[in-house]
């Protein structure tokens, strides 16, 4: 039997895992961020979100996260090599539902992001949008442009089809949206920092 790492799944609010017996594994995932829990019975289940993640890291024997890993670490590594996998559900978008993905392999920890397309605006999209970063990685050497370590497309449990690629995580980056400040009803540019607190410029 092929070695696989040990798994662990958490939603980013809470320090302590998801598991098979827990109420939020049974609960819907929202399709946009306007969910609304009435097209809960098209949705994903929390658990078959994390049970498909899992088996797109583990497809041909941990295959991409392996060759994700070797770039990073720039040294051969093996699945054995790999000690544990945690995965973190960050947030619900329109197009995407990324994960945060620590690896724990040589005693070194890496993150990366995993983007998941469950709603058909984002199976539309994912494709375009890895291929486009692929692109641009091999036409431009820059820092700010995150790396893409392998696409693919998983059935749930349930035959829904989700796409989604492995990228690099940026630690210490946030979110930015213009949204309206109370203070004095103006739209302002308000940075997502959720170690500290939001905040507007």
């Amino acid at each position: 039997m092929p070695y696989t790492p040990q798994f662990s799944y958490f939603i980013s609010s809470l320090e302590t895992p998801v598991t098979q017996n827990s109420a939020l594994w049974r609960q819907p995932l929202p399709l946009s961020r306007h969910f609304s829990g009435e097209n809960a019975a098209i949705s994903l289940r929390q658990g078959e979100y994390f049970h498909t993640l899992r088996t797109f890291l583990e497809n041909d024997g941990c295959e991409i996260i392996c060759r994700a890993l070797t770039r990073r670490l720039q040294q051969n590594v093996k699945p054995q090599d790999i000690r544990e996998i945690y995965i973190w559900l960050e947030k619900h978008g329109e197009f995407y539902h990324p994960a945060r993905i620590e690896v724990y392999a040589r005693d070194q920890k890496v993150s990366f992001v995993l983007n998941v397309a469950v709603s058909e605006t984002g199976i539309e999209t994912i494709k375009k949008e890895y291929h486009c970063l692929t692109k641009l990685n091999d036409e431009f050497s820059l820092c700010f442009l995150p790396e893409v370590y392998g696409f693919g497309e998983v059935a749930s449990k349930g035959g829904r089809k989700i796409r989604m690629f492995l990228g690099h995580w940026f630690e210490g980056y946030n979110e930015f949206h213009v949204s309206r400040d109370p203070s004095d009803k103006r739209n302002k540019i308000q940075v997502w920092d959720d170690t500290l607190s939001r905040f507007y410029l």
